[in-house]
């Protein structure tokens, strides 16, 4: 079990990602995630269809099912060391993922 002093952060950092074209996953940017927080990832409020959420480019496409669906507003809290260790595929082209974190 890992044991961790967590700190109030200063401020947030958020980045929209777009899945430019449904079946071509794409990477979150290059932010670095401070020790023990969690990344927030949340389907845009204008989504109309499914944004996959996963560690790998094969993972994340929207026919595997190794990945995490969200919806339109669902969010999901996964604790990793920079955004662009997640990848995104979607069921529509345009479809964006938000990606928050404390920092």
């Amino acid at each position: 079990m890992r044991s961790a002093t967590i700190v109030n952060a200063a401020s947030i950092v958020s980045r929209t990602v777009t899945v430019t074209v449904s079946g071509t996953p794409v990477q979150g940017p290059d932010i670095i995630v401070p020790g023990g927080f969690v990344v927030v990832c949340k389907g845009h409020y204008n989504n109309t269809g499914i944004i996959t959420v996963a560690s790998s480019s094969t993972d994340a496409l929207n026919t595997s099912s190794n990945n995490h669906p969200l919806s339109q507003n669902q969010s999901l809290g996964v604790q990793v060391q920079n955004f662009n260790q997640l990848w995104f595929d979607a069921s529509v082209s345009g479809e964006k993922v938000i990606l928050t974190v404390e920092k």
